[in-house]
């Protein structure tokens, strides 16, 4: 995160749910994991909510089609 105030608010809900999350399976334990870094990013930082404007992928270049039309 760029914003100093932002990363310090993820990092403190991040700390408080940490300490909730000491029992249980490798599972459970995973899983509760993803959901609080989820819904902290979501509380700090919000989603937004309108399509991807572009849908080319950055990394695709001439480079890149010419070694897939190789293979294929």
């Amino acid at each position: 995160m760029k914003e100093k105030e932002a990363q310090r608010k993820y990092e403190a809900k991040i700390q408080a749910k940490a300490e909730t999350l000491v029992s249980g399976d490798v599972e459970s334990l995973w899983m509760k994991l993803k959901e609080s870094l989820l819904a902290a990013a979501d509380e700090v930082c919000g989603r937004t909510k309108d399509p991807p404007i572009h849908r080319v992928s950055w990394w695709w270049n001439e480079d890149v089609a010419k070694a897939v039309e190789e293979i294929v």
